[in-house]
């Protein structure tokens, strides 16, 4: 008597189908498409922090020089001051973490100057003025009273721009 032979199915692997793997991908771009604009946002809203927490601290430096020294830092030496009293180095006072320059301005109303301005950009394309930039104490009052944040609504130094 003639068997018959039995005939086995070969399971399918276990393993994903390309559509399947299409479409974990497509949900993968679309939660990444959401989600890496808000980490950007939120680590630059921290640099902007730590930036003004860093300015506050150098304008401390600065009132503790002029009460040690009985004089504000010059344009020319203000990073070695301060950064002798912060314990920094002349470099990271200049810069700030982006590595984008800052700028301290004088007062040009009274000598010696009796108000300074640390300027700092966290943005590139923002062309800080330079310490010879601003020659008139209207100048230096238009910068003064700008809210933090903004630009000058005019510009009559040259370099600024938004």
């Amino acid at each position: 008597m003639k068997r018959a032979v039995p005939t086995f199915r070969a399971r399918p692997a276990a393993a994903f189908t390309l559509i399947e793997m299409i479409g974990v991908l497509a949900i993968m771009a679309i939660v990444a498409s959401v989600l890496v604009p808000n980490a950007l946002r939120s680590m630059d809203r921290a640099a902007v922090r730590a930036e003004a927490e860093t300015l506050a601290a150098l304008g401390e430096q600065t009132k503790l020089y002029l009460k040690v020294n009985a004089t504000v830092p010059t344009p020319a030496n203000w990073t070695t001051a301060l950064g002798s009293l912060a314990d920094l180095a002349p470099v990271d006072i200049a810069t700030n973490k982006r590595a984008m320059a800052r700028t301290y301005l004088l007062d040009p109303a009274a000598v010696p100057a009796p108000r300074v301005i640390i300027l700092s950009s966290m943005r590139v394309g923002l062309a800080l003025p330079t310490a010879g930039a601003i020659t008139s104490a209207a100048q230096f009052q238009e910068l003064w009273q700008t809210p933090d944040n903004t630009v000058p609504a005019t510009t009559s130094w040259g370099g600024w721009s938004a």
